[in-house]
């Protein structure tokens, strides 16, 4: 009788069809499209990429993936957000194209994977290499990952990927009933009926936003980028991003808030025994070249927005990564992480910044297009 009256309960709640959170399908010519387990990803196809287009494949990668066998050839993988994606550039002046192509010319037989994703933080790339990333089977990990991280949103990533993951493994998940009787508590309390994931008493946006990746997990993230690397006998480099902001002027006792961030990776980068290599030399390069011809915007040389480089800025930063390579020793020198024991969380720089005020109708985020 249980049995049938909870049938019963299931095939009503399916006719009355209750509303539930739900990933945003792909649309049109959008590169992002919801996923299951890293909250979004690229669609595949000839997208819209701000003024240019970029071609995914069928992995939501951008450019070729290697088809021959590990150990025939150096595999450079590079992962980070949209400014290693490539956003607002062609296909064939993102930073992986350019490094693969000075790769060639100085004789490295090497293929340079483009695994970064726009919106990208370590906790997504994270879950991506866990998933699909390893399998490539990379030589050299460059992780870029710093600006989504930093970023303050209404959620943390870490929170929305085990909600994800816990909503996606839970057999209740599958029930409409749980979902009308889930909602009905919610309006109960106060609530709308549950129409978003919060993580507050009430169905309502957060008033606050925090960082999408707290410093101490940004650092665990980067260190487990190492130590799994290590374990398939991968080497690691850092490449710390750069900002219009970061080559100007500053104002006197004027600081950043995504400093603390570059002082972690460097933090974990030493810990570790890897490179990081700074692109700011490439970029101001490029600036102060602007400067000298008497470019009335000489940032624009370098950025297509505030932070977003260039087809140039790419050529010069694949210019300075490669240098660095070679200094460093590789291919001959690996490049594989200390792994014996983990960043200590003790090592690490404090984010005194706290919570910044939130307002959902003025935040037009990776996040929002999720509910």
């Amino acid at each position: 009788m249980v049995a049938l009256v909870l049938a019963l309960c299931e095939v009503g709640a399916r006719i009355a069809g209750p509303q539930s959170p739900v990933l945003k399908g792909h649309e049109g010519g959008s590169l992002l499209t919801g996923h299951p387990t890293r909250l979004w990803t690229m669609a595949p196809g000839v997208q819209r990429n701000a003024g240019a287009t970029a071609t995914v494949g069928a992995l939501g990668l951008r450019g070729d993936v290697p088809q021959g066998v590990r150990g025939e050839e150096e595999r450079v993988m590079v992962v980070g957000d949209s400014t290693f994606f490539g956003h607002g550039v062609k296909d064939d002046e993102t930073l992986s194209v350019q490094l693969g192509q000075r790769l060639t010319a100085a004789g490295v037989d090497a293929a340079v994977i483009n695994g970064a994703m726009l919106g990208y933080s370590t906790e997504q790339t994270r879950v991506w290499l866990d998933e699909e990333g390893w399998s490539l089977e990379p030589t050299l990990l460059l992780v870029g990952n710093l600006w989504s991280d930093n970023n303050w949103d209404l959620f943390r990533d870490k929170d929305l990927v085990r909600t994800a993951a816990h909503y996606r493994l839970s057999p209740w998940a599958r029930s409409h009933f749980v979902r009308l009787v889930a909602g009905a508590i919610d309006r109960m309390r106060g609530g709308t009926g549950a129409r978003l994931i919060t993580w507050t008493q009430r169905s309502e946006w957060p008033a606050e936003r925090v960082r999408r990746v707290d410093i101490e997990r940004y650092a665990q993230n980067l260190d487990h980028f190492v130590r799994s690397a290590a374990a398939r006998g991968t080497g690691v480099a850092f490449i710390a991003p750069v900002n219009r902001d970061m080559l100007r002027k500053r104002r006197p006792g004027e600081r950043f808030s995504w400093g603390v961030y570059f002082e972690a990776m460097r933090a974990v980068a030493a810990h570790h025994g890897v490179p990081v290599i700074d692109a700011a030399p490439a970029m101001e390069a490029l600036v102060h070249g602007a400067e000298q011809a008497g470019s009335v915007d000489p940032m624009a040389a370098a950025f297509i927005d505030k932070m977003h480089p260039t087809a140039e800025a790419n050529r010069r930063v694949s210019g300075l990564v490669w240098d660095a390579l070679r200094e460093a020793g590789w291919p001959q020198t690996r490049l594989v992480g200390r792994a014996e024991t983990a960043v200590s969380t003790e090592s690490l720089p404090t984010d005194s910044w706290g919570r910044q005020p939130g307002n959902a109708s003025e935040h037009a985020s990776p996040h929002m297009r999720l509910f």
